[in-house]
């Protein structure tokens, strides 16, 4: 921006004096001041808003191109995480057992599915008596 600026102003001091004030004669100092005032303000108007006009053009595409790799990113995220989560479901639902009438022993369930899918913490919701549920948190 500064860089355009500056040189819009060179190149517009350049022509105004090329092509106004020496071919009129043009001599008075307070209208040469006036002049080289409305370069500078044209220089950062003109050129310097060039540069900002191309610089929200590209940040604009650039980000239309983001958005779109980020749809295609998340519509194969999708596709994968629910071949992931029926593949999951189906592995959890064999590996489980229903028990009826005593309380299942968590420990054991819990360190199955964690050495299974890899020494992770496995997270689970609880719905039942508060008993159970601080047995569950505990393991």
């Amino acid at each position: 921006y500064v860089i355009s600026s500056t040189l819009g102003f060179v190149i517009l001091i350049g022509l105004l004096d090329i092509f106004y004030i020496n071919p009129f004669g043009i001599s008075s100092w307070w209208y040469k001041g006036l002049l080289f005032i409305i370069c500078m303000l044209a220089s950062v108007f003109i050129f310097g808003g060039l540069v900002v006009g191309i610089w929200h053009l590209w940040g604009r595409n650039a980000t239309r191109e983001e958005c779109e790799d980020d749809r295609m990113r998340m519509l194969q995220d999708n596709e994968t995480a629910a071949h992931k989560d029926q593949s999951s479901q189906q592995n959890l639902a064999s590996s489980t057992n229903t028990y009826y009438g005593s309380r299942p022993d968590f420990k054991e369930i819990f360190g199955s599915v964690s050495e299974k899918w890899g020494c992770v913490d496995a997270g689970v919701i609880v719905c039942g008596p508060p008993p159970l549920q601080s047995s569950v948190a505990t393991e």
